[in-house]
């Protein structure tokens, strides 16, 4: 970006540029539309999330194994999204921002267990939960089971039916450390 040549003007120096971009409130883009967006059209985020399943059985040895799953949009001047993955042996705990997945080799079936958007839009959906979009609703009822502690108690009952699986794979006592 050139300033007009005058007196007193001067062209502006990268540092400069980045430091306005920066201070300027960039166009939000939600980490719930983000994920849908992400979870439904993008082929590289699956073949990813298929390598990690992949990986989570090699290492855990067993036929149930859940992918955690965060995004968020970097803090650079240009924003883009970031996904961490991660294989467990156990369910995860529900947070802000966090997809959880749970696939079963025994049938092959992969499940979304839920998508939590991030805090801010959270907060939004409970303070506007009476307008909410059809079209959203099912990122409402998730924020809803997540401060009404279902989630939680979802993340429980997969536990206790992952230590039945574990149990069943190791019937000689040998205890698996997630």
């Amino acid at each position: 970006m050139k300033l007009e040549k005058g007196r007193g003007s001067r062209v502006k120096t990268l540092g400069e540029l980045s430091l306005e971009m920066q201070s300027q409130t960039p166009e939000k883009i939600g980490v719930n539309e983000l994920g849908n967006e992400i979870l439904q059209k993008n082929e590289v985020f699956m073949r990813k999330l298929l390598k990690c399943i992949e990986n989570g059985l090699e290492v855990f040895k067993i036929p149930v194994v859940y992918v955690e799953v965060h995004m968020w949009m970097s803090r650079t001047v240009v924003q883009q999204p970031n996904i961490r993955m991660k294989a467990r042996a156990s369910c995860a705990t529900p947070t802000y921002g966090q997809t959880v997945f749970k696939y079963d080799s025994r049938d092959g079936h992969l499940q979304t267990l839920w998508s939590m958007p991030d805090r801010e839009s959270s907060i939004a959906y409970l303070h506007n939960k009476k307008i909410i979009p059809v079209a959203e609703q099912k990122n409402l009822f998730t924020v809803l089971d997540f401060y009404n502690g279902k989630l939680d108690a979802l993340r429980k009952q997969e536990q206790d039916v992952q230590d039945e699986i574990i149990r069943s794979v190791y019937d000689d006592g040998i205890v698996v450390m997630h």
